[in-house]
């Protein structure tokens, strides 16, 4: 089983079959299939019914999206679609991995060599990926695609980057703050939530980075990224549901047959339920969400983790639940105790959630822990666990950003020239050697400051019309300040509160990137309306740097 979610079946290649269907007409056909002996005729069936969601809208754009199948154990299948307009086709990965962006990449270019009517190059394509090693979270998997293409195996049990997952990242740029609050507090409450939207890949998208919001803990009951007309029937099922329908299947006479359900319409950007969830949040929690979703960047990973922090809020306690019988020498579970011992602030809405109703992702989760804890294996809090994997990975980020910046600046001090470079800005008037020795040891002794002067030529002016002075504060460490998302948050429990250095205080190595100096202090080292300035990525002109020699 794969570690960290159980409704994950374990892979025995990286994918199960391949189909290129006919999407044309009343009834979709099976055209191709890889590897040709694949004769398991239930999933076939299903492919069939998926792969063609809006029957009659074809000619649009090329468009990929993806479902999912459940077999009798309730583990998943994932099935990961593009349609090809031009043929009317739709080519499609059967698959145990939740790998969206990386069969979407391996699909987009099979389109490539499909629309060429090269069969030969998507031949071997499909014959390496397929005899090709399931590999672990991380590596790199090779194709020869004319040029060598490369793609990283996603960490399916870590917390989902921006970076690496393109369905949080399209569920990012979609939904706004208050309405992710409003869903968040749905998906606690186990709701039935529809998605609908115009494009096929957005609402897909959507569904299945709303999924990820209970991380570490998983959406255990039913899930369906695209919804079949032919399925229709089925947003009338009693039960907990995360399902996304195109708008072309979804009418009003529909949602007023289905009744007590939360719907998400994408293309209005608008949000209706008939439940408000919100009001049930604890209040200390609510006000974190807020304040975190108003500043978060669309750029940064800091999304996964503010909804890590929410719920380790509400559940890192979990272990004061478990209870250790002497006599049969094994844990059990004592929800009564647990929501004891939680703090006022979460304890009401606690007891609603775990005590009276029961939430099956939650009662997952800890049978997971006590399985693990009755096998001798050691009880791992993935709450604090995931928190600081990603704090490491937040600094070695930081890190890489900051040597990013120096070498820009780096690069564009050494295209002035030699002089320029190494002038002293001093008094026009010359001054005696004892007069400069003398302003030498004031400097040192006032903190071992230099100023650097660089000239800046423009195309239009001399060599020397105007001057640039940038101050460099000495030191022989690089420290970092970054933004309100190192602040110490007295919300948030994993969060360790950082020593205050003082004025004259030095920092040793081995902490100097884990604290930051007070904001106060530091000096901007590229000028916003310098030419540097603009080769730096956007991405990092927000980063302030100080260097200094001790």
């Amino acid at each position: 089983m794969i570690a960290g979610n159980s409704r994950l079946r374990t892979p025995v290649t990286i994918f199960d079959v391949f189909c290129v269907i006919r999407a044309k007409g009343e009834e979709p056909t099976l055209l191709q299939k890889y590897p040709e002996d694949f004769n398991n005729a239930a999933v076939i069936k299903s492919v069939l019914q998926f792969a063609d969601p809006c029957p009659g809208n074809n000619g649009g754009p090329a468009e990929s999206f993806c479902f999912t199948l459940t077999d009798s154990r309730s583990q998943y299948t994932f099935g990961y679609c593009r349609t090809l307009p031009r043929s009317d086709r739709t080519i499609i990965f059967v698959s145990a991995l939740p790998w969206d962006g990386f069969f979407e990449s391996v699909l987009a270019h099979l389109s490539q060599s499909m629309e060429r009517n090269d069969k030969q190059k998507c031949d071997v394509i499909l014959s390496e990926l397929y005899c090709h090693q399931v590999p672990v979270p991380g590596a790199c998997v090779k194709l020869d695609m004319g040029k060598p293409l490369r793609l990283n195996a996603p960490h399916w049990d870590q917390l989902p980057r921006l970076d690496e997952n393109l369905c949080l990242l399209e569920f990012c740029n979609t939904m706004p703050p208050m309405q992710l609050i409003a869903l968040y507090s749905s998906l606690l409450k186990e709701r039935r939530i529809i998605f609908t939207g115009s494009h096929l890949s957005q609402v897909s998208s959507c569904v299945m980075a709303a999924s990820t919001l209970l991380f570490p803990m998983h959406w255990q009951s039913l899930l369906i990224p695209i919804l079949p007309a032919s399925l229709i029937e089925m947003l009338h099922a009693p039960m907990p549901y995360l399902i996304g329908v195109p708008k072309r299947n979804f009418s009003m006479e529909t949602l007023r047959e289905i009744g007590d359900v939360m719907v998400i319409d994408l293309d209005t950007k608008t949000l209706n339920g008939s439940h408000n969830d919100v009001n049930h949040l604890p209040e200390p929690l609510t006000a974190y969400l807020k304040e975190k979703l108003k500043a978060v960047t669309k750029a940064g990973d800091r999304f996964s983790r503010i909804f890590l922090r929410a719920n380790s809020q509400l559940f890192s306690g979990f272990k004061e639940g478990l209870v250790f019988e002497p006599a049969g020498k094994t844990f059990s579970w004592n929800s009564e105790r647990f929501i004891a011992e939680q703090p006022s602030s979460v304890r009401p809405f606690l007891e609603a959630l775990v005590g009276r109703d029961g939430a099956q992702y939650f009662e997952r989760f800890i049978d997971e822990q006590l399985d693990n804890l009755n096998k001798g294996f050691s009880l791992e809090n993935r709450f604090e666990g995931q928190a600081r994997i990603e704090d490491t990975r937040f600094k070695a980020q930081i890190r890489e950003n900051a040597h990013a910046i120096l070498g820009v600046v780096k690069d564009s001090l050494n295209l002035l020239p030699f002089k320029t470079r190494f002038t002293r800005h001093t008094r026009r008037k010359s001054i005696t050697s004892s007069n400069h020795k003398s302003a030498k040891n004031s400097a040192r002794r006032a903190g071992r400051r230099k100023s650097i002067g660089a000239e800046c030529v423009t195309p239009n002016q001399g060599k020397t019309k105007s001057r640039a002075k940038w101050r460099l504060r000495a030191t022989r460490l690089l420290r970092i300040s970054w933004d309100s998302d190192w602040d110490t948050d007295p919300l948030d429990p994993l969060e360790q509160p950082r020593p205050n250095f003082e004025k004259n205080q030095k920092p040793t190595p081995n902490n100097v990137y884990d604290h930051v100096p007070p904001k106060s202090t530091l000096y901007d080292l590229i000028p916003s309306n310098s030419a540097v300035y603009d080769r730096v990525p956007p991405q990092f002109q927000r980063l302030r740097l100080r260097p200094n020699y001790l």
